[in-house]
């Protein structure tokens, strides 16, 4: 939820999102750059995760590929 809600917020548009036990894959447009894109995305769901489970969360650097340009994505 904290990545759907980030995007809300912040109105990025969400295009895919796979999340797997220790990562998640996200496809997401915005005006911003994509290191303010991963490092919002994990400073919420760190956070979420800390809120809701005892223990600490673990947290490593993202990786992050820049697609430029629409790639058989539809805006409507």
């Amino acid at each position: 939820m904290a990545i759907r809600e980030t995007c809300k917020t912040r109105k990025w548009r969400l295009w895919a999102i796979n999340v797997r036990t220790n990562h998640v894959h996200s496809v997401v447009t915005g005006t911003r750059d994509p290191d303010i894109v991963l490092n919002a995305f994990k400073a919420n769901a760190t956070r979420e995760m800390k809120e809701s489970v005892a223990g600490k969360a673990v947290t490593r650097p993202g990786l992050r590929m820049v697609a430029r340009g629409v790639f058989g994505m539809s805006t409507t």
